[in-house]
């Protein structure tokens, strides 16, 4: 029988936790109470490794206090930040890239690695989505974008990443003369980086990654991504 004299030195009903380490005087060490203590040091450790490693964290900040995310806030968040990139394909495909640039937060940036250019803030991607806006409604720009094998990484609760394959067709066709009859494929990634913002999840980061497969017939007369 182990004795349940506290330690001496130390004063009764005192508790420390020190390197994963708790120091319970004046309580009977049950097996229940020695359950509740290994389970208290498995989650302060998991929570310094989830930290340090910068890894995925299973808890969200409440005020000064470390709450555990349960499955369900995961997902929630994980439908939030793939239907924030589906809806910036839509408008970028079907109503106004100008309106795709909105998904994109203010101090965000588009990183086209495919072509050596970062564009940061809004006026310069302003610029970007409002030359290929008007290409777009003038008919001498047509694409569509199908994401693939989307996958989204949460962070913390206000912060995800994802990766998705991308195949792209596009070609400089107006529509109005019917389908276009150029079939043009180029299959690349999208990497975003996501944030929650008062009007829900945005994309903090785009970035388009260098192309694996590229047809020559999808080049354009002029370079549609030049602000």
């Amino acid at each position: 029988m182990r004795s349940t004299e506290p330690k001496r030195g130390l004063k009764p009903k005192q508790h420390e936790y020190h390197h994963n380490v708790f120091i319970a005087q004046s309580r009977p060490r049950t097996y229940s109470g020695m359950i509740s203590i290994c389970v208290k040091m498995v989650l302060a450790r998991w929570r310094r490794f989830a930290h340090n490693a910068g890894t995925n964290s299973l808890f969200r900040l409440v005020g000064n206090q470390e709450e555990e995310m349960n499955t369900l806030e995961r997902l929630a968040i994980e439908y939030e930040c793939t239907r924030a990139l589906h809806e910036y394909t839509r408008l970028v495909d079907y109503v106004d890239p100008l309106k795709a640039a909105r998904m994109i937060t203010d101090d965000g940036s588009l990183v086209l690695e495919n072509r050596s250019q970062t564009l940061s803030g809004r006026k310069e991607m302003d610029a970007m989505y409002k030359q290929q806006s008007e290409g777009m409604l003038a008919g001498k720009m047509l694409w569509r974008h199908f994401l693939s094998t989307l996958i989204v990484d949460v962070k913390d609760s206000d912060h995800a990443t994802s990766e998705a394959t991308v195949l792209l067709f596009r070609s400089a066709w107006d529509t109005s003369k019917g389908p276009c009859p150029n079939i043009a494929p180029e299959i690349f990634q999208w990497r975003d980086e996501y944030v929650r913002t008062p009007d829900g999840w945005r994309i903090s980061k785009h970035v388009v990654t260098p192309f694996a497969f590229k047809s020559p017939e999808a080049q354009f007369a002029t370079n549609p991504y030049k602000p």
